[in-house]
């Protein structure tokens, strides 16, 4: 995603291989042109041109005016190879782009040939300096590794602490200071004039980037599943501002199994915590001691070198444990003998579990993008698939009384499903840039959070279907998980970057100041007469609405 020089313009690459345009002040689309899937955007200095870096290997030009191609053939490598990065020298005369064979190579934008020999630097992170004499780029084993433009020698030692790979680096204005992200869960700032990392890391290192979250049905506890295994955190109460406290509990649990970010749930009374590993094994931990509880789930067996649990799920009464796995498989499992009901349902590719509220069915978001259904007695499918989705599914909650269901997708969107009739309940919810990795449900039933692959979080009034105010932004990456506190108040999410996040979604005490607030724009009379029946219509937040 690329900002115009003027700031007027977004840019950014969908998973679809299309790239769309849209209008800062308005918020509003407004153009968009098929291309090969892109990693990465930049606008040229007179923002005319934006160039893309392809998983094709291909850099591309496109007249962001004229939304075509300007180049007369792409500037591709031979091989299996990536662009990962793209960007303009100042003055727009050259294009750098970062490779996944470990070079960064320089284009001519006029006649867009390749100019002089590759610079050695991985293509995962890539940034000039503001006066164009200096560039930053990944240099493998956690380092980064600066060049001077003019001679296209390396300038000094290698910047040396990220403890994972460099994901992205910026130059602060007067290019004196350097910031980068790692795949280590840290944001490190280094002083370009010393050649050293500035004071301590952003993040605390350690835990990795966050894959799945969940919170005990109690709001006591929260657990993550990260890239240096399963951590539990104690949610004590709140502070004299009202705000939730949080604090680690112990250390991560069984790193060695579960460090690659597997799939997590806790039992509703959060006494049993269940993580699925990559050998499709599922244990069970006994929440107080963070101790292995019994015998492990075994049954997930290999599918094409592939074992892993893909997703879990506890039944409301914490009876029953849900699972499934790479090899297609949906398992029922009794928690209290560690014994496997009934033979497997097959053909079920989803990673994306969630029972009703009263615990008699079992709903999951496929990878061929429906929702399924199926009975917990008799493990038979109740109705047919419900479509709509585009692409696959991701995650899957439902409202208190079961009677609706939410179901969020690669495809950018948020459903909605009756489940009295099987059918989708009006449009999708559509702001996301990217996949949706996640939605959550508040305990009243009366919002809808989302999160995904675009950093920000949405929340959405469920009877207009109707975005909430702005984002919430804060997250540097994927935001992959999300979850309302059992009171409502707050909004905990977990990302990427290797942060927990906590959000307050409370109504304020000044009710009309904060409904103002939160929407950012005039409340029509049709959201009026939903929400106060039968009171006359008042302008509040903007004059009134005709």
């Amino acid at each position: 995603m690329a900002l115009s020089p003027d700031g007027e313009t977004l840019a950014g690459a969908g998973d679809d291989g299309i790239l769309y345009f849209w209008n800062v002040a308005t918020w509003r689309r407004i153009g968009r042109l098929t291309a090969t899937q892109a990693e990465d955007v930049a606008f040229s200095p007179d923002g005319r041109v934006l160039a893309t870096a392809g998983t094709d290997g291909a850099v591309r030009l496109w007249d962001v005016q004229a939304r075509r191609e300007v180049m007369p053939r792409p500037a591709t490598r031979k091989g299996n190879i990536v662009a990962w990065k793209v960007a303009y020298t100042t003055d727009g005369t050259k294009l750098l782009s970062g490779d996944s064979d470990g070079t960064v190579r320089w284009w001519d934008t006029t006649t867009h040939r390749l100019v002089g020999a590759p610079l050695q630097g991985s293509g995962t992170a890539l940034a000039v300096s503001p006066d164009g004499t200096t560039m930053a780029t990944d240099g493998g084993a956690g380092t980064i590794v600066l060049h001077d433009l003019v001679t296209r020698r390396r300038i000094g030692a290698p910047l040396v602490g990220h403890t994972g790979t460099p994901l992205d680096v910026a130059f602060s204005p007067d290019g004196t200071t350097l910031a980068s992200a790692g795949s280590d869960g840290t944001v490190r700032v280094w002083s370009l004039v010393r050649g050293r990392q500035s004071g301590r890391p952003v993040t605390r290192p350690g835990t990795g980037a966050i894959y799945g979250m969940a919170i005990s049905d109690d709001g006591r506890t929260l657990v993550i599943s990260s890239g240096s295994g399963v951590r539990l955190w104690t949610l004590t109460g709140r502070d004299r501002r009202g705000r939730l406290v949080v604090n680690p509990l112990g250390r991560p649990i069984a790193p060695d199994r579960i460090g690659d970010g597997g799939p997590v749930a806790l039992s509703p009374d959060g006494k049993t915590l269940a993580t699925g590993a990559s050998d499709g094994v599922i244990d069970l931990w006994t929440v107080t001691t963070q101790r292995q509880s019994g015998a492990p789930l075994i049954g997930h067996t290999e599918d094409d070198g592939k074992r892993w649990v893909r997703g879990l799920a506890f039944s409301p009464d914490g009876a029953v444990l849900a699972s499934t796995g790479a090899d297609g498989t949906l398992r029922f499992w009794d928690v209290g003998t560690r014994r496997q009901i009934g033979p497997p349902v097959t053909g079920v590719h989803a990673s994306a579990l969630a029972f009703t509220p009263d615990g008699a069915t079992l709903a999951a978001g496929m990878d061929d993008g429906t929702v399924r259904q199926w009975d917990r007695r008799t493990r038979r499918e109740k109705v047919s698939p419900m479509r709509g989705h585009m692409d696959a599914v991701t995650y899957v909650a439902f409202n208190p009384d079961g009677s609706v269901l939410a179901s969020a997708s690669k495809d950018r969107t948020v459903r909605l499903w009756d489940l009295r009739t099987g059918q989708q309940k009006g449009q999708p919810l559509a702001g996301h840039t990217h996949a949706v990795w996640m939605a959550a449900l508040s305990p009243d039933g009366r919002l809808i959070a989302s999160a995904g692959r675009d950093s920000t979080i949405r929340l959405w009034d469920v009877a207009t279907r109707r975005q909430l105010g702005r984002p919430l932004t804060g997250h540097l990456g994927d935001v992959s998980g999300i979850a309302f506190t059992p009171d409502g108040r707050t909004l905990v999410s977990a990302g990427y970057d290797a942060t927990i996040r906590l959000w307050d979604v409370s109504l304020p005490s000044d009710l009309e100041a904060g409904v103002c607030d939160l929407a950012q724009r005039a409340i029509t009379r049709e959201e009026w007469n939903l929400h106060v029946p039968g009171a006359p219509y008042e302008p509040i937040c903007a004059p009134a609405v005709p």
